[in-house]
């Protein structure tokens, strides 16, 4: 049990205080890497369950109906859209353009909080990696499971 908890071994030519040092100093590049492979595998379940045609959306104004629904069990939303943007939740659309009735917000603070609500999980995809630049360009950088 506690192997699949392991992360990463790090080698150390000390056994002092400066070989704690040694290994404080690779942990955000190890956390960084283990991020970005958990990263990696959700994008890949998702755009193999794109091409099953299995139980996912994509697209905000979809994902963003999905999610006020209640249907969406996992949200996945790039890292690039942690900025302002406008939301009618009536109608279902995100913008950046001014909108009638839409409510300026910063969209990833109103997601966070969305999730909650309706008891989804929020994953942020970084556009670093090949995967994440793809889910942005192919799938406009929101999508996510459904429930049902």
């Amino acid at each position: 049990r506690v192997k699949n908890k392991i992360i990463a071994v790090v080698d150390t030519g000390y056994t002092d205080e400066q070989g704690i040092q040694e290994i404080v100093n690779k942990i955000p590049e190890i956390l960084k890497e283990h991020e970005l492979t958990q990263e990696k595998k959700i994008v890949s379940d998702f755009i193999y369950k794109v091409m099953k045609g299995d139980r996912v959306i994509f697209g905000k104004n979809q994902t963003l109906q999905a999610l006020l629904e209640g249907r969406l069990d996992t949200l996945l939303v790039s890292e690039e859209y942690d900025k302002e943007f406008y939301v009618d939740e009536n109608n279902f659309i995100i913008s950046e353009e001014k909108i009638p009735n839409g409510v300026k917000v910063n969209l990833i603070d109103y997601l966070t909080e969305k999730c909650h609500e309706f008891g989804t999980e929020m994953k942020h995809i970084s556009p670093d990696s090949a995967e994440g630049r793809q889910f942005l360009m192919a799938f406009d950088g929101m999508g996510g499971f459904l429930r049902w």
